[in-house]
C-alpha cells in the first residue's frame, strides 16, 4: 500500500479513539466523519453501526454527499456490502476502483455522486470491530 493510502487508513483508525471520549454517540460519529473527511481530503465519509440485533448496518453519520440521484439505502445486511465486509473481517481495505468491486452494493448512488475509489476501516474498541467507516473519492487512488 502506498504512503498516502497508509496515512489515510491510519488517520481513520486513530480517529476511532473519539468513540470513547464522549457519551453522545451521534455527536461523536458526526464529528468523526467530518474530521476524517477534512484530514484525509476525501469527498465523502460514511460511518455505519451494527444495530442492537446484530442483523443490520445503519448509516449513522455522513459528510460530503451531494445528494445526487436517488439516496443510497441507510440500512443493509452486513454480508451484502463493503461496510459489512470491513466490519466482519476487521481488516482495512483500499479500492482504487470501487466501481468494479461487487462489495459496493450501492453502485447507482456511487455513480450519481461521481465517486471512484474507496477506503474503508473498522472502528474498533478493545480489538473488537464495532463499526465500519468508509471514505470515498471522486478520483482514482493509485494502485500499490
Amino acid at each position: 500500500m502506498d504512503d498516502s493510502r497508509t496515512r489515510a487508513l491510519e488517520v481513520l483508525a486513530e480517529s476511532s479513539r473519539l468513540l470513547t471520549a464522549t457519551l453522545d454517540l451521534d455527536e461523536v460519529l458526526d464529528r468523526l466523519a467530518g474530521i476524517a473527511r477534512r484530514r484525509l481530503e476525501v469527498d465523502v465519509v460514511r460511518i455505519w453501526l451494527l444495530d442492537e440485533s446484530g442483523e443490520f448496518l445503519s448509516l449513522r453519520a455522513q459528510h460530503g454527499a451531494g445528494g445526487a440521484g436517488s439516496p443510497a439505502p441507510h440500512e443493509r445486511l452486513p454480508r451484502e456490502s463493503l461496510s459489512g465486509w470491513v466490519l466482519t473481517s476487521g481488516t482495512p481495505l483500499a479500492l482504487p476502483d470501487a466501481r468494479r468491486d461487487p462489495r459496493v452494493v450501492n453502485q447507482d448512488w456511487f455513480a450519481a455522486e461521481g465517486l471512484v475509489s474507496a477506503l474503508a476501516v473498522p472502528i474498533a474498541l478493545d480489538q473488537t470491530a464495532l463499526a465500519p467507516a468508509v471514505a470515498a473519492l471522486r478520483r482514482m487512488l493509485s494502485a500499490a
